[in-house]
């Protein structure tokens, strides 16, 4: 085994000896493995569905992608997740929702979605993007994650801060006190 990597890397140098300038050139342009640092909201991309009235004071936002290919819209069930508690007790944190791509699976219309976004009272706005453009003017294509399909991030300014572990009580919590020095608000049944 150490005599086979002793030989690549043999032969790796001598390529690098004889072809420096292409070397150079593959380490320069060949890897495109560039950390995702900022995010932008393109201005062409329809609002579907308003939530509750606009953060004027807010510490920071998540920003979700859901591209509808691959998934439906289960994750905004409260099944899943309690969205209403959630928007109550951090009301100064904003939440963008992009659906990207196609229609969510299991719909068959955009009237649809709107519905189950109605039906529920959902506390933020969605964010209906049929071309994708989020998606590929973010560059979310060349995220370090296997899963491309479902991003979440921690934004604030622009910036991406951190990706968010919204599933997880706990790592909710810290990630929100660490990165905007936001703690849940009581809430009181």
């Amino acid at each position: 085994m150490t005599i086979l990597l002793f030989l690549r890397c043999k032969q790796l140098l001598r390529i690098i000896k004889i072809y420096p300038a292409l070397f150079f050139l593959l380490l320069f342009f060949g890897c495109n493995d560039e950390a995702i640092t900022e995010i932008s909201f393109p201005s062409n991309i329809e609002t579907i569905y308003s939530g509750k009235e606009l953060c004027v004071d807010c510490k920071g936002t998540v920003v979700l992608y859901l591209d509808g290919t691959r998934h439906s819209l289960h994750v905004f069930t409260d099944n899943s997740f309690n969205w209403p508690e959630y928007s109550l007790a951090y009301p100064t944190i904003d939440f963008k929702i992009y659906l990207g791509n196609k229609l969510p699976k299991g719909y068959s219309s955009l009237s649809e979605v709107k519905d189950f976004f109605i039906k529920r009272e959902f506390p933020y706005s969605i964010y209906w993007d049929p071309e994708n453009i989020f998606f590929e003017s973010n560059r979310l294509e060349y995220v370090e994650y296997e899963n491309k399909t479902f991003q979440i991030y921690l934004v604030s300014e622009n910036k991406i801060l951190s990706d968010y572990d919204i599933g997880f009580p706990s790592l909710r919590k810290s990630q929100l006190l660490e990165f905007f020095d936001v703690s849940p608000l009581e809430i009181k049944p």
